[in-house]
């Protein structure tokens, strides 16, 4: 985990306020603890009032994040959880891998407070506590610490729950049924538990109670362990059914219940064709969920082998060549997915194609395919799977889509002219900047200059204009800007920037159509005085918004115009940078942006 997956999960709003709480210092009591191949990260966190955090990472990636928050309940992550990874990253200090411990990531495990231009970072913190309290303990009699622990058990249900489960394990060996009874009594079966706060309890509930399970299956013998790891992961798959766990909090222990699997398999003695066959009926009962070959202790000649194994039972499988009979089989589709999912050996194009063409079913699927040969040249085999594709029920809203296949295979047979025409007679129909372009490239791409009517330019300028005199209440507001743009890129693309300018003086468009007018050099020059008031109009309105997102984008702008007017536009410029400066003094964050880029045109 690195300060850009931490930006890309948290998104720019909550990832400043996660940095202003570590700016603030509200991150406290922070803890790492390294278990099971796992860093658990927790924290206190004081916002409106004192939240509690723990995230868990392994191998790189963040696994499981909680904080009791009531934003953590529809964020992918809170600025909570967002400022405890700043702070844990923090802490590493010389550790610039991180959780990953990947030497790549360390231009981006640099110091989070150093990211947003602040103070160099503070020392790394030291648990002194913890390391006091094991020494302290490491100093008491047993009986001393017996009595406290159990005092401490009977105060706190999850530390008794835990306890208890170690206990019984090891003061008797339990029966296969008891054994089954901590499994399912660790992942009972909850009807419509979809809750974030909910799920998370759930899930790290189940994590406590099967840790100590898990330990102790890996004391059985091989085979007993393997098959009771199984066992749990298929009561996982099972009450996954029944709850929703779209933010994740199963990861942790699924993770777990994987290491364990892996770790069972490379104890077995098994035979390789016995090994081989369980794991394949492994794969496909718990595709979903039972670790991938590449996770599994294998050799190289054993995963060899394992894929030869799938491609022969894929093989074996027997389908109708009539598509409009064929029905979905899932056993085939799992066994398609492990041939062609990494790291399975190398597939070229075309035994790709010829898998995908064994599973498929659908108009969708068949029109895919159409797509592949035409990548590899095979206009004739593209030909016969749209046919199939359109024989098959299919949306009529996709029309558009086979349509692009067909003159993709048009293009490919020497058919330019016709596809120009008909995709002509769709943009008079409904115009617009795209399919021009489209247009456009085909004319040049094609040489088909003497092929087309030498007006289509002028006729393709007047079908954009003729798209918005349409009553305006006809069209939502956004698809009229949406057509306001086409005609400034339209101009802009046809070298008529004067056009543009003419039309973004009348006409409502976005900041970058307008900024992208506006920067053109020719229409500076030529009326430098209407540019720079239409510009600090789109810039100010950008402002208005009160958003560091939108100071952000009005600097961006502003940069765009100053390289597209170069030093003949300085005194213009210079003009427009004071102007946005004297009208929103109040917004101390923009001005300061304006300072930090534009300083000289200040002075």
């Amino acid at each position: 985990m690195n300060l850009h997956q931490i930006r890309q999960l948290a998104g720019d709003s909550v990832f400043k306020k996660g940095t202003d709480l570590l700016e603030q210092d509200r991150v406290q009591a922070l803890h790492s603890e390294n278990s099971h191949d796992r860093i658990t990260v927790t924290s206190d966190v004081q916002g409106t009032r004192r939240y509690q955090v723990t995230l868990t990472f392994a191998d790189g990636s963040l696994l499981h994040h909680r904080c009791t928050c009531p934003a953590a309940d529809y964020q992918p992550i809170c600025k909570h959880q967002v400022a405890t990874c700043l702070e844990y990253l923090d802490s590493l200090q010389d550790d610039v891998s991180g959780p990953d411990d990947n030497q790549n990531n360390a231009a981006d495990n640099t110091s989070a407070k150093n990211s947003a231009n602040t103070a160099p970072r503070k020392p790394a913190k030291k648990d002194t506590e913890l390391e006091q309290i094991q020494q302290w303990l490491q100093q008491q009699p047993s009986a001393a610490l017996i009595e406290r622990l159990s005092r401490l058990a009977s105060q706190h249900p999850e530390l008794r729950s835990e306890l208890a489960i170690q206990a019984a394990l090891a003061l008797s060996p339990p029966t296969p049924a008891a054994l089954n009874k901590h499994i399912t009594k660790a992942l009972p079966k909850r009807t419509g538990l979809w809750e974030y706060r909910k799920v998370a309890q759930y899930f790290d509930r189940a994590l406590l109670q099967l840790q100590p399970v898990i330990d102790h299956i890996a004391n059985l013998p091989a085979e007993t362990a393997l098959n009771w790891s199984a066992k749990a992961l298929q009561r996982l798959g099972s009450v996954l059914e029944q709850i929703d766990d779209s933010g994740g909090f199963r990861e942790a222990l699924e993770y777990t219940l994987a290491k364990a699997i892996s770790r069972d398999v490379a104890r077995l003695d098994w035979s390789q064709e016995r090994k081989l066959t369980w794991l394949l009926n492994q794969q496909l009962d718990n595709s979903d969920l039972f670790p991938s070959v590449a996770e599994l202790e294998l050799s190289d000649g054993e995963k060899q082998a394992f894929y030869q194994q799938v491609r022969a039972e894929f093989d074996r499988i027997d389908v109708t060549s009539d598509y409009r009979q064929r029905t979905r089989n899932q056993r085939l589709n799992n066994l398609a997915g492990l041939l062609t999912s990494r790291p399975a050996p190398t597939l070229s194009p075309r035994e790709r194609l010829a898998i995908d063409e064994k599973t498929a079913t659908t108009a969708w699927e068949c029109l895919r395919l159409a797509e592949g040969w035409l990548n590899l040249d095979d206009e004739l085999s593209a030909e016969d799977f749209l046919l199939r594709a359109r024989s098959l029920p299919h949306d009529e809203h996709n029309r558009n889509h086979f349509d692009d296949v067909q003159q993709r295979i048009d293009l490919a047979s020497g058919k330019a002219v016709s596809v120009w025409q008909q995709r002509w007679q769709n943009f008079q129909q409904s115009p617009g900047y795209k399919d021009w372009k489209i247009l456009n490239a085909l004319v040049e791409d094609y040489s088909l200059q003497a092929s087309v009517p030498a007006d289509w330019q002028a006729q393709a300028d007047a079908c954009l204009r003729q798209a918005l005199t349409q009553p305006a209440n006809s069209k939502p507001s956004w698809r009229m800007r949406a057509v306001t743009d086409d005609m400034v890129n339209f101009y802009l693309a046809t070298s008529q920037p004067e056009q543009a300018l003419a039309w973004v003086k009348q006409q409502p468009v976005s900041m970058t159509a307008m900024i992208n007018t506006l920067k053109q050099p020719a229409n500076y020059q030529q009326a430098s005085d209407t540019v720079i008031a239409l510009a600090a109009s789109a810039l100010n309105d950008r402002v208005a918004i009160t958003h560091n997102q939108a100071y952000a984008e009005a600097v961006e702008a502003l940069q765009q115009l100053q390289q597209g007017w170069g030093s003949d536009g300085d005194d213009g410029f210079r003009q427009l940078v004071r102007e946005l400066e004297a009208t929103n003094r109040r917004k101390t964050n923009f001005v300061a942006g304006l300072k930090r880029h534009f300083s000289d045109y200040l002075k």
